[in-house]
């Protein structure tokens, strides 16, 4: 049984019908009496990239819409004199909070390069320094934690201990307590190897002992470093 329309050609596909083709290609050179088009003639071209979108707060006004074109693209491109210079720009800071004066300098010459109101990088800057410290409190806590379960009935005195190394080590180094003090706060490790250095200092083992007594010209590191390796070393 023969279908209707065999001997007839087979019916067009979409491609030929032109549903693939861009909606102005009959304006393309080539493509409207069906010649093939010279390469690059076509409008969809692969090396102009995706079409920039159109944004009518930040692009440029022509001059025909009113738009003075060098002032508007001098504004898009963020050339316009900064309102605001690094001297604006005053933080109050905690009563013992000790920023990093690089970064307070580098965030105020950024604030006023971005145009940013003293009062609004006021308020950025107490967010930093409230969510830093409560940063380190809760450090602080952790370590506590950390050390009463492992130290148990012997918390209390071991921290003594620990308060009695720092006082030993400052009188011969002083600074050493501000320092130590910064540190330990948030430290269990720490808060454990004052501890095993208070019981050398209460003995005096530190210095008299098998270990070389410090001397003038042994700087803190120098001190310290020799501790910590007595303490690996398991040495009394």
């Amino acid at each position: 049984m023969e279908l209707a329309g065999t001997d007839d050609a087979p019916p067009a596909r979409p491609d030929d019908a032109g549903w693939n083709r861009p909606a102005d290609w009959a304006a393309a050179p080539g493509g409207a009496d069906g010649e093939a088009a010279a390469p690059g003639d076509g409008p969809a071209r692969h090396d102009q990239g995706p079409p920039r979108p159109v944004n009518l707060l930040l692009d440029p006004l022509p001059p025909e819409d009113g738009g003075d074109e060098d002032t508007d693209a001098g504004e898009a491109a963020g050339t316009r004199p900064a309102p605001y210079a690094p001297g604006d720009y005053e933080f109050a800071f905690p009563e013992g909070f000790s920023p990093d004066q690089g970064l307070v300098d580098g965030f105020r010459a950024l604030a006023a390069r971005e145009g940013i109101a003293p009062e609004l990088a006021a308020r950025l800057v107490d967010f930093q320094v409230t969510a830093s410290l409560d940063a380190q409190a809760e450090l602080g806590r952790r370590a506590a934690d950390e050390l009463r379960r492992d130290w148990g009935r012997d918390f209390g005195r071991n921290v003594r201990e620990a308060r009695g190394a720092v006082r030993f080590v400052d009188a011969r180094l002083p600074g050493f307590a501000a320092w130590a003090n910064a540190a330990a706060g948030t430290s269990a490790e720490f808060m454990r190897f004052l501890h095993w250095l208070g019981g050398q200092t209460r003995e005096d083992a530190l210095l008299d002992g098998p270990a070389p007594a410090r001397s003038e010209e042994m700087t803190t590191l120098e001190f310290i470093t020799e501790a910590f390796r007595r303490a690996a070393r398991g040495e009394d």
